[in-house]
């Protein structure tokens, strides 16, 4: 486990110095629908948006937690920065660990865009936060969000690791703790004006 959890974070380390040199700032523009991506940037007030309860992934296994859910609603509620409504359902698919960050991150992507038609959601988006820590929670080595929109377009996804000032900021040990993490991640990404548009690949 200990030679696990070493080789783990050694890969975490080389993916962050290979992200800052390639993703886009505002997170990762892999399947990212650009039209979509202008759409959302182009919002004038607050958006509405579903919240999915969080998924905290645990060495590949997955636990939906639907208080963090609740605990980002009223941040982004008070924040100004959307109108959010509790989702019914959990996300759940076939989560493949790895040693590519980014990799994982957009397979996530690809298939809760995939979902969020099928769930014919009542807001015109919907947001998930992801952790993911190798052994046991408390060894968190990385936080994603994603956001689509109604018809399953991939808006945008966001990752951030030891690497990142959020990440450093909060250095997150508990799923509280990392959705402390992805609150500033919405603070960054989500503020009116505040998201380039990078090429959609």
């Amino acid at each position: 486990m200990e030679n696990q959890r070493a080789s783990y974070l050694r890969t975490i380390c080389k993916i962050g110095l290979v992200a800052v040199a390639m993703i886009s700032l505002f997170g990762c523009s892999g399947n990212v629908n650009k039209e979509a991506q202008q759409a959302f940037q182009a919002r004038t007030e607050p958006f509405s948006v579903t919240i999915y309860p969080a998924n905290i992934v645990v060495s590949g296994q997955i636990e939906h937690d639907s208080d963090l859910s609740h605990d980002a609603a009223r941040f982004l509620e008070a924040e100004l920065l959307a109108k959010p409504v509790l989702g019914n359902g959990d996300f759940s698919y076939d989560f493949r660990w790895g040693s590519n960050q980014a990799a994982m991150g957009t397979r996530t992507a690809n298939a809760f865009a995939a979902q969020v038609p099928r769930d014919s959601i009542s807001t015109d988006y919907a947001i998930l936060v992801e952790t993911l820590s190798i052994g046991t929670e408390a060894n968190m080595g990385a936080i994603h969000f994603y956001i689509v929109d109604r018809n399953g377009n991939l808006v945008f996804w966001a990752l951030t690791n030891s690497h990142w000032d959020e990440f450093n900021a909060i250095k997150p040990r508990s799923r509280q703790g990392g959705m402390e993490v992805a609150k500033l991640m919405f603070l960054k990404h989500l503020k009116q004006g505040a998201m380039p548009v990078p090429e959609a690949r």
